[in-house]
């Protein structure tokens, strides 16, 4: 079975700067380079947001804890 991607989707890059760490989908680990999934939420109007990943412990707690605050 091969991933689906869905017309609609959103695709966000992060992790694109060797030099720093980037746990949270929203920036990188020291806060220099914000990522583009915000402003594409805020577009779509998006009011129910389903997380999921492989490490819940780094990458996906990371990107639940910043949404919560």
């Amino acid at each position: 079975m091969e991933l689906q991607i869905l017309e609609n989707s959103i695709k966000v890059y992060k992790g694109t700067n060797p030099e720093v760490d980037s746990y949270s989908v929203f920036w990188d680990n020291k806060k220099l380079t914000e990522t583009s999934l915000v402003s594409q939420l805020q577009e779509k109007n998006a009011t129910d947001i389903y997380i999921c990943g492989l490490a819940y412990d780094v990458c996906v707690g990371k990107l639940v804890s910043v949404m919560i605050s």
